[in-house]
């Protein structure tokens, strides 16, 4: 059962207590934001994607199958940190499509999450680099068999 505080100084704390959490709610977003704002300064930043544990699973089957994710991505020419609630259980459906948006407008409860998950999507950047690097050296790889098969068919054709 809560103290027994008068209602004026109760209205008086609940009042002052918002203002506390309005400022520092705006602070959190200030450090999404330049989150944000870093990854897409980042040399060799690259387009990626984490997937967390959803923060209001209610349920085993809802922690089993809900998932918060994170995207940093391109949006025309700018680079940008976006959100979605995943539910695995409607991959399956073809009509689902994944609800991307703006990490900076999310609700506090996804901020407070998703901040704890930036070190993952860091991780999950690097990875992606690494799948990247290979990508490109297997498509030069196979530029340069095709090429030399091209060059030793024309030589052998020449030399008739």
């Amino acid at each position: 059962m809560p103290k027994s505080i008068s209602t004026p100084a109760l209205l008086e704390s609940i009042s002052t207590k918002s203002v506390k959490a309005k400022m520092a709610a705006n602070a959190l977003t200030e450090r999404i934001e330049q989150f944000a704002t870093l990854l897409a300064q980042l040399p060799g930043r690259i387009e990626t994607s984490f997937y967390g544990r959803w923060p209001d699973a209610q349920s085993a089957e809802d922690a089993a199958f809900l998932s918060l994710g994170l995207w940093f991505h391109r949006e025309g020419r700018e680079w940008v940190l976006s959100w979605a609630k995943v539910d695995d259980r409607a991959s399956y459906d073809p009509e689902n499509t994944i609800g991307w948006r703006p990490l900076n407008d999310a609700p506090l409860k996804i901020k407070l999450a998703a901040v704890g998950m930036f070190p993952d999507l860091l991780g999950a950047m690097e990875e992606s680099q690494d799948k990247l690097i290979k990508e490109l050296e297997d498509a030069t790889n196979i530029y340069d068999e095709m090429v030399k098969s091209v060059v030793d068919r024309v030589k052998a054709k020449g030399s008739k």
